[in-house]
């Protein structure tokens, strides 16, 4: 937080479950957002299923944050390298599962749909093609919010940004020249 205060201007690049806290900040940042990407992300529960989270036994969610072909259907796509899947798992691992199963709880009731309608800046929605994490309601939910919204399809699974990201970073290039901005990356 501390370097988005420090820019006058900034644009928001959030993937998956980061893009309901972006919504959030970009709602309070006003006028100093120059802009809004959202990446595979959701403004409503992702997924009907999310309900069953709490009844799902921790060493299931151990199994499926280490099993590469759950990461590659779900999450990286078939075509993903098996060091990319290594690293996905890694991460993953990194995680303690009843983490893990208090953000999916989080995402029960999840609807920041009135704080995305509040953002005044462009949004770019990047949606993969090939998503098998969001339910087709959650996408429509994000993009019929803000039809206004840029959408940039590409052909990808649900983690466009590892799995695809020259083909991310050339909309977002794009998308931003559209608009009349040039980007420098800043990595928290």
């Amino acid at each position: 937080m501390h370097q988005v205060a420090a820019l006058d201007r900034v644009v928001l690049v959030a993937e998956s479950f980061s893009g309901p806290v972006a919504i959030l900040l970009a709602a309070r940042l006003g006028p100093r957002l120059a802009g809004l990407v959202l990446c595979a992300s959701f403004a409503t529960t992702p997924h009907p299923l999310v309900a069953l989270a709490h009844y799902c036994p921790s060493s299931l969610i151990e199994y499926a944050k280490r099993e590469p072909l759950l990461l590659r259907h779900y999450c990286m796509g078939s075509d993903a390298a098996a060091s990319l899947i290594e690293e996905l798992s890694s991460t993953l691992g990194e995680v303690e599962s009843v983490m893990l199963k208090r953000r999916l709880a989080m995402l029960v009731d999840l609807d920041v749909r009135a704080a995305l309608k509040n953002v005044a800046a462009p949004i770019l929605l990047l949606q993969a093609g090939r998503e098998r994490l969001l339910s087709g309601r959650a996408v429509h939910a994000v993009m019929s919010t803000v039809p206004q919204a840029t959408v940039a399809w590409i052909d990808g699974p649900h983690l466009l940004l590892q799995a695809k990201p020259q083909a991310c970073w050339q909309a977002i290039g794009r998308w931003s020249a559209a608009h009349g901005f040039a980007l420098c990356v800043v990595a928290a």
